[in-house]
């Protein structure tokens, strides 16, 4: 009987370890991804566009940092961000910038994922409708948008962020995360102010 309750003991300062750890390990992960996303957004304001394109379907313009193309930046005056936007999505990059998940703002069809972390996408649960999100490309073209509407999907319902451009007509921009341990996904829909 004594023996198990010395490993019950040792089990639980092991658990409680790990946890701090996890723990300590996820915020360090989050200023990083910070850090690394100012110091990508002033390099890439630093940055000339340039003519190739960073998307499969050729349209916008994009800046280079350190071999990453860029759409450009993506500010949330609301919540108080300003990030740059990877043009290629990768779980690797989503580790510094959100990313460009699916299609474009010049066709009205732009998804951007990030992760939650607290400088990245993690208020987007709690963000207010009618929020403004600005989007401006590397060659210096700025996108207004407003907040319309906020879900909680599956984490396996990323098809739902696709734009149908045949029978979709009320938002033009979405941006999504995960939910603490990805157990949801936040979908934020946007409407461009014209």
């Amino acid at each position: 009987m004594r023996v198990v309750k010395l490993f019950l003991r040792l089990l639980g300062v092991c658990l409680i370890a790990s946890g701090f750890w996890w723990a300590w390990h996820n915020i360090s992960e989050a200023k990083a991804a910070a850090n690394a996303s100012l110091t990508i957004e002033n390099q890439l304001e630093q940055v000339s566009t340039q003519d190739k394109t960073g998307s499969e379907d050729g349209e916008m313009a994009v800046g280079t940092v350190d071999g990453t193309d860029y759409i450009g930046t993506i500010e949330i005056p609301a919540i108080g961000i300003k990030l740059p936007v990877a043009a290629n999505y990768s779980f690797e990059q989503m580790s510094l910038t959100p990313t460009r998940y699916a299609g474009s703002f010049y066709t009205n069809d732009l998804v951007i994922c990030a992760h939650n972390y607290p400088y990245h996408f993690d208020s987007l649960k709690s963000i207010a409708m009618g929020s403004e999100v600005i989007l401006t490309t590397t060659n210096g073209q700025t996108y207004h948008y407003i907040i319309t509407n906020r879900e909680t999907i599956e984490p396996t319902a990323v098809d739902q962020v696709f734009k149908d451009t045949a029978t979709d007509t009320d938002w033009d921009l979405s941006l999504f995360t995960c939910t603490p341990a990805g157990l949801a996904r936040v979908l934020v829909r946007c409407s461009l102010v014209k």
